[in-house]
């Protein structure tokens, strides 16, 4: 995963502050999807049975959930 001012949606302010809030270490999140739950921004599904139910998160980190 990399983050810099290559991906694309992330300008240089924003940018920076994804990085503030994750740091230096991309190696914490093992893919795109670790890193939009640690954000709050990536749904929850709950299965049992026959029933599925996709919610969002309750609890986020604001500052990354608002960057994307």
């Amino acid at each position: 995963m990399a983050l810099d001012s290559q991906a694309a949606g992330l300008a240089d302010l924003t940018g920076a502050g994804v990085l503030a809030e994750i740091g230096d270490d991309r190696t914490r999140f093992a893919n795109d999807r670790a890193l939009k739950a640690y954000a709050g921004s990536g749904p929850v599904t709950r299965a049992s049975g026959k029933s599925i139910a996709i919610t969002h998160r309750r609890i986020n980190n604001d500052r990354l959930a608002a960057a994307g």
